[in-house]
Order: C-alpha cells, then structure tokens, then sequence
C-alpha cells in the first residue's frame, strides 16, 4: 500500500451554489509517508453556522467519494476538526465560513508514495464538476464503500455489486468483464446439480473467475471456503481496475 502525496495547496471549483472551492493539502507535508490529508470547504455568504454545518454535511461525502472512484484511492476516518467564519464588513449577520475536515487516504497496490500528476489534478478537477448532478451516485458511494472494507471478501462482494446494479443479471456481468479485460480466466458454466467446472475458456458465454467466486461464497457449491478467500486474495486487484474501468465508463 502506498500513501499519495502532493507538495503544494490544491484548489478546486465545484459546481455547488453556495461553495467557491474546495482545497485539498498534506496535514504534514514534511512527513512523505503520512497519510492524513486536510480537505477545506470553502462557502461563500451564510446566514449562521448551522447553515454552515448543513452544507458542509450535504456535500462532503460527495466530493470524498469522486475523489476516491478518481484515485481509486481508501479514504477513511473523516473527522470535522474545525470551521471559521469570517464577517464582512457592513453585511450584517451575512458571513464567509470555511469548513475543514481531516481524513487518511491510501492507494491500493504501490509500495512507495505516489506523488499526484497534473493529469490526476485534472481528473480531479473534472469529477468535482459533476457534482452535485452527477449521475449513479449510489454506485460511486458502494464503490467508496468497498474499497474502505479491509477483508478482501467484503470488498469483493461490493464491487461484484457494483457491476450486477449495472448490468442486471450475471451473464451480463461476465460480457463487460470480458469486454474490459478479454484475458479474465472464465470456464464452462456448472452444471445444474453445482458441479464446478475445471477447464479454462475465453468465450463470452463462459462464467468468468470472479462470477464463479460470488457465486461460491452465496451457494456454496462444496468449495472450501479458505480456498475461495485465497483467489480473492489472489485476483482482487485485478477485479478492482475492472470494476473501476466500468464505473468510470458512465459516471
């Protein structure tokens, strides 16, 4: 696992009514491996600080989850540290407030830091644009949610669900994996007494390793249960950029 790094303050425009940007820096950028970053909200006039709170509440989680699908990166332990309001001058009750909140965030399957690309800060950038209309925001919050679960079986059964609210039904599931990755290890479907199938196959009709892992863990099928979580273990990354490429196809 790998920390994300950035040595500079990254500022973003989101398309929200009462917020001007969000910014995102290192909480210690002196310390390369430190996970924790700080996320600022930046709002323009309100009218008190529950208004504050209320917007910061609507919107945070939003942008957490299109950072983690844009980095296909854990975010976890969000934690509210503060918030600022700042009074103009001759407005009365009318404030500007700044609202931050502290989270770690890690990317899967590296060993060192990975310092973000302006290529990275332009997918950034373009997923906070589609806020708050984006579309499928519930398969981008699932997506979020598998890849914060530390047992790999967890994650694997949320991003499995992922691609079944997508395509509606397994063989249609097992079509777009091996439109994504043609090479995914598939193999004659088993028969209807729950047989599994030994040999390897590349064809469209075939169900894929990672069907047939679902559907060990849901049925059964007389597999020892170890010997499942191992493949997982074994193919998960694989199945998480499968997963990722899909999601990011329609978002």
């Amino acid at each position: 696992m790998m920390q994300i790094s950035h040595d500079d303050t990254l500022s973003f425009k989101i398309a929200h009514p009462k917020v001007i940007e969000v910014t995102f820096r290192k909480k210690r950028p002196e310390e390369q491996f430190d996970p924790e970053w700080l996320m600022t909200i930046h709002l323009g006039p309100v009218s008190s600080m529950d208004e504050v709170k209320e917007t910061g509440d609507a919107i945070k989680d939003d942008i957490l989850d299109m950072l983690s699908l844009t980095l296909k990166s854990k975010i976890n332990e969000v934690i509210m540290v503060g918030s600022i309001l700042a009074p103009r001058s001759g407005q009365g009750g009318v404030v500007d407030a700044v609202l931050p909140f502290s989270w770690k965030i890690d990317a899967h399957g590296r060993t060192e830091t990975w310092r973000l690309r302006d290529n990275n800060i332009r997918e950034i950038q373009h997923g906070l644009l589609k806020i708050p209309g984006v579309k499928h925001r519930y398969l981008i919050r699932l997506f979020r949610l598998a890849i914060n679960a530390d047992d790999p079986v967890i994650q694997f059964l949320f991003l499995y669900l992922i691609l079944y609210q997508m395509y509606e039904n397994q063989d249609k599931v097992d079509e777009a994996i091996l439109k994504i990755a043609p090479n995914t290890l598939s193999g004659a479907k088993p028969t209807k007494k729950g047989a599994q199938a030994k040999s390897l196959s590349k064809k469209s009709s075939a169900e894929t390793i990672f069907t047939r892992l679902r559907n060990e863990i849901s049925h059964g099928r007389g597999v020892d249960p170890e010997v499942t979580k191992k493949e997982i273990i074994t193919h998960l990354d694989e199945f998480r950029t499968i997963v990722h490429t899909a999601l990011k196809s329609i978002v």
